[in-house]
């Protein structure tokens, strides 16, 4: 978890007590809502790299008054400051004696105000940052810093990780709440090819191109390293599907019918959770096939044990299964995948949570195992 200095717990009561708006329905029961977009206090450790912004004549922040205060601390005009802002009670709040130039935001101001600004810092709220990226994109000249949730950055084409020339894995020291994030800084120029900054405690390393997310522990650095040279070689890897039957709860469990497994478990142990369920259940995948199992959540940077699973078990919404031909090549790929070269190879690509389609196509397949080591 991140600490915050007493000025930031100041700034972050109030940021509270102005943000919050308290209103009661016909039953009288209170409900507390935020007038505002960005509900969620910037700490200064979530925008470290706020001095690179100093080398800019013209700085758009967007929706978060809080970091105005801290560009004014490390020395940066007021008067070449514009703060585009959601709410006009955050912004009375944090900006009354700060005479900065103040702009609603409005669709008809971004596009007043497109490319007039040399840098720009935005953290925006976390189910809208592909959306404020897009508005960033639109009102800066060169670069910004962006703070993402990681979840934003994962995926084969991700229209934000084209676009960084910098990155700062935080994991979940940047932020009071429990969200893995990163700091980025943007290039709206940036062309394929150009280089990209890796930074990870005292690390710096530079790259053409990251096909998953860095560690923020620069002792884990060179093993990610390695796994993007797996990954860069593009050697054809597996097809995962999830399951897709309702969750477990919602599924009574009968004396016969249908076995499905919801929870995959420990290695060499029996499967956590399997129920068995009404044998007319339509649509229940893995039947009839031989397959790896794997629970569909893990955690970040982290290898889950795989498990071989008949066909006489479907599979839960909670569980991924690659299908084979057989037992044999199914025990094959298990045992390939929970091998120790996989286990440091998945320890370092894995930036993301789920076991999905995009994960596993980054794995390569075990007929290729031949054509990567720890030697890359």
């Amino acid at each position: 978890m991140c600490k915050i200095t007493k000025q930031e717990e100041e700034l972050n009561s109030v940021y509270e007590l102005f943000t919050l708006d308290v209103s009661e329905d016909p039953k009288g029961i209170r409900h507390w809502t935020y007038p505002g977009t960005q509900d969620n206090f910037t700490p200064r450790n979530a925008v470290r790299r706020l001095s690179y912004l100093l080398k800019f004549k013209t700085i758009a922040v967007v929706i978060n008054p809080e970091i105005v205060k801290y560009l004014i601390d490390l020395g940066y005009p007021v008067e070449q400051i514009t703060f585009f802002s959601d709410d006009p009670i955050k912004e009375q709040a944090f900006l009354q004696d700060i005479d900065c130039k103040v702009v609603k935001l409005t669709e008809a101001n971004i596009m007043k105000y497109a490319k007039q600004f040399d840098g720009g810092v935005i953290n925006p709220p976390f189910d809208e940052t592909k959306a404020f990226f897009t508005k960033m994109n639109r009102l800066i000249k060169h670069e910004y810093i962006l703070i993402v949730p990681n979840k934003e950055l994962a995926g084969e084409k991700n229209i934000i990780r084209d676009k960084m020339v910098e990155i700062e894995n935080y994991g979940q020291t940047a932020f009071k709440e429990d969200t893995e994030t990163s700091g980025l800084i943007i290039d709206v120029n940036k062309k394929d090819g150009d280089v990209i900054e890796i930074v990870s405690g005292d690390r710096r390393v530079k790259v053409i191109d990251i096909p998953g997310i860095p560690p923020h522990q620069p002792e884990r650095l060179d093993d990610w390293m390695w796994a993007t040279k797996v990954m860069n070689l593009n050697l054809p890897g597996y097809t995962a599907r999830k399951g897709n039957t309702p969750p477990q709860k919602s599924m009574p469990e009968v004396d016969e019918g249908i076995k499905v497994i919801f929870s995959v478990g420990w290695a060499g142990k029996p499967f956590g959770l399997e129920r068995t369920i009404a044998k007319d259940t339509p649509g229940v995948y893995g039947l009839g096939i031989h397959k790896l199992v794997i629970q569909r959540v893990g955690h970040y940077f982290s290898h889950k044990e795989a498990k071989y699973a008949g066909p006489e078990y479907g599979v839960g919404d909670s569980v991924y299964a690659i299908a084979f031909d057989s037992k044999k090549e199914a025990n094959k790929a298990i045992a390939y995948y929970n091998s120790d070269r996989m286990k440091r190879y998945v320890k370092a690509m894995k930036s993301e949570k789920t076991h999905n389609n995009y994960f596993w196509s980054k794995i390569p397949h075990h007929m290729y195992a031949t054509q990567w080591d720890e030697n890359l």
